[in-house]
């Protein structure tokens, strides 16, 4: 069934160039017309026999000549002169001295010609019967000529020249375009069984992509592709292989006093924080997975975190983004929600009490390609670039405490409240602007370079964030909080190079804040868990350095003292 909707939202076939111009100019009349001075005969004869196939293709020839002369010559055909109802044959041209020696006219000639061209490149011919058929390896190649296309994992993927980009398209729809691309040599011949001849043809023609990829050195903007090198803009080009248009114009002059003053405001003038949403910013836009990381927008109430969002989302495009939480991602079926997307922003659900499963989210945020599965289709593999954003009210809670996990999470605290006019401020708040978001909303051009040269400073950093104390604070509470022997330590344990306590004492201590504590996790703990989380736990911690030593047959902790906890 034919998808009206798509055909009309998406147009795959590059415009035909079977007007060839080599063989209109072989036609001895317009040969001869070139050869010639004027000759005002002539002139209204190559006239009569080019107007009918349109002015384009007047202008087309024109365009073609190597001298001025001659391409002025083409155009003058185009003023107003004398109007000839039919083309003037070879026949009348003959009776007035000329000798062309041709029957009809020199249209008829060229629609001869075109029409035997438009067949042989086609691949249609008659058999012995009369009978038009179709040499589907020929057409097969004709049809890679007129679309973009490549083949992954049992799917068709073609450059769309409006959207100006690619984009994943049915086997129907590709029958249909083929069967236009057909019918432009003769309507209605297509037969139903061409549609399958032809898909056999081209699943074994079209090139293979292994995974589908999107282009690192390009930002596909609503203007031309943006090098993220050079910072140069260059024209839409189906060679750069893109699925995802920023809804963005590249301007230079651009510029975003709003958007300054709200990014300001809601971090309280911390330039480090600042810097460092800059970044995530940049690097969200993009298809670069370097950073291996997640964002954790933190703060309880009106904070700015929402409208912050929604400007990300805005600058990536809503068609670009998608809101799938961690539990969905984990379904069958569910990592399809990401494909072809730059963000993906999840607010939290029960996030106090439900516990997170990590493993997609490691596998999203590093940089291996994971299958894409669909119902009754073919699984293929992508390289995912979705950057994944938690808005979160709470602390994430989960059973991983593995390196890979506290490595990827970076956190952006949202500390200031904002309340409606007339409601009693408190410390660090201030009143909403009902327009901010609409304001905001219009300096997207401007916010996008903002971002950009966030993205630079990131990428000359050697993917290095900005560090920010606000977020390493909050960072360092939330793992305390997640990992009991991680509280343990930093409630009951200082950093002291000159010290050294007993290794056993420091067994004891653990279990008697266990059990005042009811850490039910580590009761009865064995020495070989208990140290083996011990130093995985306490060499994240940049304040601590130990050593280990054994003195007159006792092991000692050297770089630690016990604090009143303890």
């Amino acid at each position: 069934m034919k998808n009206n909707v798509l055909d009309k939202q998406v147009s795959i076939v590059t415009t035909s160039q079977s007007m060839s111009l080599d063989f209109i100019y072989r036609e001895p009349l317009i040969k001869n017309w070139l050869s010639v001075d004027f000759d005002p005969t002539l002139n209204q004869a190559v006239r009569s026999n080019l107007l009918p196939f349109g002015e384009e293709l007047i202008v087309a020839l024109a365009e073609a000549q190597s001298s001025e002369e001659q391409k002025q010559k083409f155009l003058d055909l185009l003023q107003s002169g004398k109007q000839v109802k039919k083309p003037i044959s070879y026949e009348a041209l003959d009776s007035l001295g000329y000798t062309f020696n041709h029957s009809k006219t020199a249209f008829e000639n060229i629609c001869n010609s075109l029409k035997k061209k438009l067949f042989k490149e086609r691949g249609l011919s008659k058999n012995k019967k009369g009978e038009l058929e179709v040499n589907f390896n020929i057409f097969s190649d004709y049809v890679l000529s007129r679309i973009h296309l490549y083949r992954v994992g049992g799917q068709y993927i073609a450059y769309d020249f409006l959207g100006k980009k690619y984009c994943f398209i049915g086997e129907d729809f590709l029958k249909a375009r083929c069967k236009e691309i057909l019918h432009e040599a003769k309507v209605d011949i297509w037969k139903p069984s061409y549609g399958n001849h032809i898909l056999e043809f081209l699943s074994m023609d079209t090139p293979k992509l292994s995974c589908v990829e999107e282009t690192k050195e390009y930002l596909n903007l609503k203007n031309g592709f943006l090098n993220l090198s050079t910072f140069e803009l260059i024209p839409h080009t189906p060679d750069i292989l893109s699925f995802v248009q920023l809804p963005i114009e590249y301007d230079v002059e651009a510029q975003c006093p709003v958007f300054m003053n709200f990014i300001y405001d809601i971090f309280e003038n911390d330039e480090e924080r600042v810097k460092l949403v800059q970044e995530i910013l940049g690097y969200c836009l993009t298809t670069d997975t370097n950073l291996q990381q997640f964002f954790i927008f933190y703060g309880v109430g009106s904070n700015g975190k929402g409208i912050l969002s929604r400007i990300f989302e805005a600058l990536c495009g809503k068609e670009n983004c998608s809101s799938a939480t961690l539990e969905e991602l984990n379904r069958p079926f569910g990592k399809q929600v990401i494909k072809d997307k730059r963000l993906n922003i999840s607010a939290e659900t029960d996030s106090a009490q439900a516990k997170m499963n990590t493993q997609t989210l490691k596998m999203l945020t590093g940089e291996d390609t994971i299958l894409i599965e669909s119902k009754f289709k073919d699984p293929y593999s992508i390289r995912p670039y979705a950057k994944l954003i938690i808005l979160a009210n709470h602390y994430p809670n989960t059973d991983d405490r593995s390196e890979g996990y506290y490595r990827r999470c970076v956190f952006i605290p949202f500390n200031k409240q904002y309340v409606k006019q007339g409601q009693p401020l408190k410390s660090n708040s201030a009143y909403q602007d009902p327009q901010l978001e609409w304001k905001l909303m219009q300096e997207l051009d401007g916010i996008f370079l903002w971002a950009l040269e966030g993205y630079r400073r990131l990428v000359e950093n050697n993917y290095t964030l900005t560090f920010s104390q606000e977020s390493e604070k909050v960072k360092q509470d939330y793992l305390q909080w997640l990992d009991p022997m991680m509280e343990f330590i930093c409630e009951c344990l200082n950093p002291m190079a000159s010290n050294c306590v007993l290794k056993e004492k420091v067994f004891e201590e653990f279990n008697q804040w266990v059990k005042t504590n009811q850490v039910a996790s580590y009761y009865n703990v064995s020495h070989k868990k208990f140290w083996g989380d011990f130093n995985q736990t306490i060499f994240r911690l940049r304040e601590f350095e130990i050593n280990y030593s054994i003195s007159n047959g006792k092991r000692y902790i050297s770089g630690i003292e016990f604090n009143q906890c303890a």
